[in-house]
Order: C-alpha cells, then sequence, then structure tokens
C-alpha cells in the first residue's frame, strides 16, 4: 500500500491496481492534480485501507491477484452504501458492465482509459455525492489562461464574451495543457494522459487536435501552441 500527497482537493481516493507500470501513471497524475491517492496493489490491502481510511471514491481494477474488483465492491458497500466505485477493466463485453453495476459500481471505464476522462468522472461523481473539489469550486481560478476562461464542465472556452463549444477530447487535451502549463510535454505523455495508448493512431490524432486547439486560441498573442520537433508541445502564456 502506497499513499500519494499532499490533498489540496478535500478528496481521498482508494485506488487498487496490481499493474505496477499502470498505477504509477495513473497514481501520480491524480496526485499531482491535487487529489489524496492511497494505492493498493491487491484486494486485501484495499479491504485493510478502506476499514481504516476515509475515503471520498474508489477506484479499482476487476482483475486482481487475489479477491476480484466486484467482491471488493461488495465488500466496500456492505459498510458504505453511498461512496462512488469506479470499475477500471480491460474487458468490455455488456455482462461484465452488468456484474460491475449489481455488485455496487457507479461506473465501469474500459482500459486503456484516457486519464482525463477518469479525472471527470472523479469530480463528476464527488458532486453528485456532496463533496466539491478544488477544480469545481474555483473553477474560473483553476482554468483561465491569457485571456481565455476554459471551462471543462461545459466544454467551452471563452473569450471576450463568446463562446466556442469542444468536444470531448478537445476538452480533455486542453485540460492537460493547461495544468501542465509552460512545460514541455512529450508527445506520449501526451498521448498516454488523453488517448490512454501512445499508437500510431492517436499520434496522428493528436497533430489534428492541436491543430484545432491552435485556432481556438488564436485571439491572444500571449498564448502559443508550440510545437518542439521530435519532442512535443508545450502550452505558453506569456506575462
Amino acid at each position: 500500500m502506497e499513499a500519494h500527497k499532499p490533498n489540496t482537493t478535500g478528496i481521498a481516493i482508494l485506488y487498487v491496481e496490481d499493474d505496477p507500470s499502470l498505477a504509477m501513471v495513473t497514481a501520480d497524475a491524480l496526485s499531482r492534480k491535487g487529489y489524496s491517492v492511497t494505492h493498493c496493489s491487491n484486494g486485501v490491502k484495499a479491504i485493510e485501507a478502506f476499514l481504516k481510511g476515509d475515503f471520498q471514491i474508489c477506484i479499482m481494477d476487476v482483475l486482481l491477484p487475489d479477491i476480484d474488483g466486484y467482491s471488493l465492491a461488495k465488500v466496500v458497500r456492505s459498510t458504505n452504501e453511498s461512496i462512488p466505485i469506479i470499475f477500471l477493466s480491460g474487458r468490455n463485453d455488456d455482462k461484465n458492465r452488468l456484474d460491475g453495476y449489481r455488485a455496487g459500481g457507479d461506473d465501469y471505464i474500459t482500459k486503456p482509459y484516457s486519464i482525463e476522462e477518469l479525472m471527470y468522472k472523479i469530480e463528476v461523481y464527488c458532486k453528485r455525492s456532496g463533496v466539491q473539489t478544488l477544480t469545481i469550486a474555483n473553477g474560473e481560478a483553476v482554468n483561465r489562461i491569457g485571456q481565455y476562461l476554459f471551462v471543462p464542465e461545459n466544454f467551452s472556452l471563452l473569450h471576450n464574451g463568446n463562446e466556442v463549444r469542444m468536444t470531448s477530447k478537445e476538452t480533455a487535451l486542453m485540460s492537460f495543457l493547461i495544468r501542465n502549463k509552460n512545460r514541455l510535454l512529450k508527445r506520449s505523455e501526451i498521448l498516454v494522459a488523453v488517448w490512454g495508448s501512445s499508437d500510431d493512431r492517436s499520434s496522428r490524432s493528436l497533430d489534428v487536435f492541436v491543430s484545432r486547439l491552435r485556432k481556438y486560441l488564436k485571439e491572444d498573442e500571449n498564448v502559443r501552441l508550440e510545437s518542439h520537433k521530435g519532442v512535443g508541445y508545450k502550452l505558453s502564456e506569456l506575462a
């Protein structure tokens, strides 16, 4: 069991995943967002952590080395009927989805998944359960860049009273770039965070979506989405 600090959102997450590489990437991304993440690599450790801790949401893999995620969810539900539970699974068939919902899950996300999508789900379910995250409570301050106001909850970008309605993928990409503003991001880092995969198809899609975002941001010359050949992209805000 590993705890990732600090907690600047007021949200503590129990994250159960036995794949060490995936767990490291996901837990790191969530902790950088400001969540307190307790990662457990199996169901037994997760039960121990849940009974001792105070969590606002549970995110759990379905296929675990000891007990499966559905059984784990039933244990959680037996002691807490309202905490949101999100399943992560490589199985995308109707039977497994239904099994997840019957076990007490609120949502079911298939692998490979977008970390941005996972973050949106966390915010949505915490909001529904009455917990306000820092991003939701103070979204305007967190998501302002240059003359623009980015509102991911509404899939919109505002500039001088004009609104651009964005697709979910555009919103996910913009959110990731703003959160890492003025930092050069590797292509692979962006692809894994937003597309959940760094294959050639996703890589080509990235270039298309970057081109779209540049058009949206062209009204403010102090906001630049820079391309660094052979490396990646950087969203910069000039003073």
